[in-house]
């Protein structure tokens, strides 16, 4: 839990006098620290708050080589499956990297997200996939079939792995939650100490960005679906679009 966490009244009635004392969401961000790797357990240290990111952009490649190309072997964790690739070829550093680790259940909004993902997939843009996690059978089998079909531009690693996790986090550019419901959320934390910018469906204790990270660019989508999340991804890529195209929502409809 982080050291200074706001506490928060809500007064339930007024004229009872009835109150509920609580504190929101924290973290101990010593247990992730980039700037130490026997901390974090990543490959590089660096630190986003000094803007120190070869490190990041180090794990990227070292993530890329090792768990996320054809030919990546994941020996070490024999309890990983892996589905899809991402390719190197045609990178630029302009590609965009989404990443999503967490419960692959129907509460983390994972149909949105695989929707979302093949709105844009189905562009050609300059974005790429990683998706790590295990849950739910059928899924599981989306993801991987998304994957599998999006070869070189999106990969899936089925299965859960600590380090590795982290590492999925740390070498993506935004992460995304769009989930149904939140009652927590602390993965959205560990983006931001990864200096990956979290992108959230505005619930529950993912609202939280919002309240406490206004200075940075961290988002919130009102209302979250396969449309609204593969339009918000495109304006992450600084596409924008007229009136014509029907959007639900424009840049104004975003917290950011």
């Amino acid at each position: 839990m982080s050291k200074s966490i706001p506490v928060v009244v809500l007064s339930i009635d007024k004229k009872l006098g009835i109150k509920i004392t609580g504190i929101t969401n924290g973290i101990d961000s010593e247990k992730y620290l980039p700037e130490k790797k026997e901390i974090s357990l990543l490959p590089y240290e660096y630190s986003p708050g000094k803007c120190q990111l070869e490190g990041k952009y180090a794990n990227r490649q070292y993530f890329l080589e090792h768990y996320a190309s054809r030919n990546a072997c994941l020996d070490e964790y024999p309890e990983i499956r892996k589905y899809g690739f991402i390719s190197t070829t045609n990178e630029s550093e302009k590609t965009v990297y989404v990443s999503y680790h967490g419960r692959i259940v129907s509460q983390k909004g994972i149909d949105i997200l695989q929707k979302a993902a093949v709105l844009l997939l189905e562009e050609n843009l300059n974005i790429r996939f990683i998706f790590m996690g295990q849950g739910e059978q059928f899924l599981e089998k989306a993801l991987a079939g998304i994957s599998e079909r999006y070869t070189g531009r999106c990969v899936y690693l089925l299965g859960y792995e600590r380090a590795l996790t982290r590492l999925c986090t740390a070498a993506a550019d935004f992460a995304v939650f769009p989930s149904n419901f939140e009652p927590c959320g602390l993965e959205d934390f560990i983006a931001q100490i990864y200096g990956t910018l979290p992108v959230a469906h505005a619930t529950g204790g993912l609202c939280k960005i919002i309240d406490e990270v206004k200075e940075i660019i961290d988002a919130a989508i009102k209302h979250v679906d396969k449309k609204n999340m593969g339009h918000f991804m495109d304006m992450l890529l600084g596409r924008r679009y007229d009136d014509e195209d029907n959007i639900i929502l424009s840049e104004k409809d975003f917290i950011f």
